[in-house]
């Protein structure tokens, strides 16, 4: 069984690379990256059927990543923001949250182990399943997450799209994202989208 981890900022990147280290020992995954346990394969395998069954419209997601950013928590002097940049087969969210801390990267790792502060709430299946986030492996065979706990506090999270996602339906939805929505969140106060090849923003 994993060790819990202290919710402490890491001091310099050896703690934060030993952290990602400890997880992958955890999840029965091997140094080189090249050994995967049975373990981890049923777990992949159950967190697609969920993912699949959960919705049946791909791009539902973007609504699942926005309530994340809405989850997150701000300082004090910052409007709390949100960046969509969509490409030809990537997307980029860009968030000025505070950052990951150990407890968080430990979350994003599991199922059902939420460390977002509306996580008790009703609402969405982020809320009953845990899996918000991973349901980006919808549309996505690769995600890279980079976060700073610094003064200029971000996350940034890039999503290289499956070959056989649909952007056409992800452009649409992005476009018809209104200002209304804000109404509907907590926290977030602003929401940039951006189309790469479009002069609509």
């Amino acid at each position: 069984m994993a060790t819990p981890q202290p919710a402490m900022e890491p001091r310099n990147p050896g703690e934060a690379k030993a952290h990602i280290a400890r997880i992958r020992k955890d999840k029965g995954l091997s140094e080189s990256g090249n050994t995967r346990s049975h373990n981890v394969t049923d777990l992949e395998s159950a967190l697609s059927l969920l993912s699949e069954k959960l919705h049946a419209k791909d791009t539902h997601f973007l609504l699942e990543l926005i309530q994340n950013a809405d989850d997150n928590s701000y300082g004090e002097n910052v409007t709390p923001s949100l960046s969509i940049t969509f490409g030809k087969d990537f997307l980029r969210l860009d968030c000025n949250e505070k950052g990951f801390l150990p407890n968080n990267v430990d979350a994003i790792c599991r199922i059902g182990q939420s460390t977002k502060s509306g996580s008790n709430h009703t609402s969405g299946y982020i809320r009953e399943k845990g899996i918000g986030f991973k349901s980006v492996f919808k549309v996505a065979d690769v995600v890279l997450v980079a976060s700073i706990n610094t003064l200029s506090n971000s996350t940034r999270s890039s999503h290289l799209l499956s070959p056989g996602a649909d952007n056409d339906n992800l452009a649409k939805d992005l476009r018809s994202l209104q200002p209304s929505l804000l109404i509907f969140l907590r926290r977030l106060r602003r929401i940039d989208v951006k189309i790469i090849g479009s002069s609509q923003a």
